[in-house]
């Protein structure tokens, strides 16, 4: 990791130096998965500019949420998936929102928690007795939201990769 000094934080001031910190970490996942994919390791080399954060996401300056994110995009690069598609660490960020705004519903909620589970690795088992309206409501809430917040900017251009 790079140390900045003070003096370099204060003339840069700190979204400068978020944005840093973030390059790094999408430098540091391509390594993780060129590893996991070493049959693809040019082509995950060249990812990089695939996994340009979203404002929502420097703006929570969670790391792991943003690593979630780089891995989900590789893996989708690496399979031949579209990229437009939110990813799980932006849809996170939009039911964090959210919910700071009013109450989510039970299946907003379990949604939720499904994703925090897979992200951060902590199960909420009996903390959150939340269900849903129906069955499979809260896939169908998922799919909506890769829908909706579709980053047209991720667009893949086969040339490009």
């Amino acid at each position: 990791m790079i140390e900045i000094s003070t003096q370099v934080k204060e003339v840069l001031g700190n979204d400068i130096i978020a944005i840093f910190e973030f390059m790094e970490e999408a430098e540091l996942v391509i390594d993780e998965m060129k590893k996991r994919y070493p049959l693809y390791t040019q082509l995950i080399h060249d990812s990089f500019h695939a996994l340009t954060p979203d404002h929502s996401l420097i703006i929570k300056h969670n790391k792991e949420l943003y690593r979630h994110h780089c891995r989900e995009i590789i893996e989708r690069i690496v399979k031949g998936e579209s990229l437009k598609a939110a990813t799980k660490a932006e849809i996170c960020v939009a039911l964090c929102d959210m919910s700071l705004i009013a109450s989510l519903n039970n299946d907003a909620t379990l949604l939720y928690v499904r994703l925090m589970e897979e992200i951060f690795g902590q199960k909420f088992d009996g903390k959150c007795p939340v269900y849903e309206s129906y069955k499979g409501a809260a896939d169908e809430l998922y799919i909506q939201f890769r829908r909706k917040l579709k980053d047209e900017r991720r667009d893949r251009d086969e040339n490009d990769m």
